[in-house]
């Protein structure tokens, strides 16, 4: 499961020209888990994480925090009309982390966007993982994206992490 982390978006890419234009927590409900009935089988169950689309749409700041949410911050940048970009870097600085068996994982997945966080992002956007990180120690983290978002170019002007 996945521990979160507050992170605050202050300058997270520095590319040859990107606007951040978009900033939200998308957020699911973790599916309950039936309870069995003596002598019955276990019912296949929804897989946590793999929602169609998120629960809710926060503007700014970050969900609740808890076993019963999923959530993902996303940020989104207009690239303008640069088909590629010579280098793009992301840096999230940490704040705060809850551990998790002395563990923070975070994921971070990159996606072609229209420019507007939306229920559908969750499901559509988040199936590029450029990076796994263990974040428990850290105090800011500085990934090279340039692949990834000339890649998401590819297909409109906006990139989401």
């Amino acid at each position: 499961m996945l521990a979160f982390l507050l992170l605050a978006f202050s300058g997270p890419v520095f590319a040859d020209f990107a606007i951040l234009v978009d900033q939200a927590v998308l957020v699911e409900k973790n599916p309950e888990v039936a309870p069995l009935v003596e002598d019955e089988e276990l019912e296949e169950q929804p897989v946590i994480g793999q929602a169609n689309d998120a629960s809710y749409v926060s503007s700014g700041g970050w969900a609740v925090t808890g076993t019963e949410f999923i959530d993902a911050n996303v940020v989104v940048f207009d690239f303008g009309i640069n088909p590629t970009v010579a280098q793009a870097t992301l840096t999230l600085p940490i704040e705060e982390v809850y551990p998790q068996n002395d563990s923070v994982p975070l994921e971070i997945f990159v996606f072609s966007d229209n420019g507007f966080i939306e229920y559908t992002d969750y499901s559509i956007g988040f199936v590029n993982s450029i990076a796994e990180l263990d974040v428990a120690l850290l105090t800011e983290i500085e990934i090279d994206v340039t692949g990834a978002v000339n890649a998401a170019l590819g297909t409109g002007q906006y990139v989401a992490f």
